[in-house]
């Protein structure tokens, strides 16, 4: 949930592995994972931004501690 929280807060990939001490595969499996179940989306049209659904809005809420 942490990676979904921080990709719906707006952080990019680079700034969520320096958050998860630098550790580039388990970001890298967790967003690819996110993408495959689609939970989120990249945004071609605003510089590859990775952006959640809004229905997954609630799920983050929900699941947030």
């Amino acid at each position: 949930m942490y990676i979904l929280d921080c990709l719906h807060d707006g952080l990019s990939e680079d700034q969520i592995v320096a958050n998860c001490n630098s550790d580039v595969q388990l970001v890298k499996i967790w967003i690819d994972f996110l993408k495959d179940n689609r939970w989120v989306i990249k945004d071609d049209a605003n510089n590859g931004r990775i952006l959640t659904d809004k229905g997954k809005e609630q799920m983050i809420s929900y699941y947030q501690v």
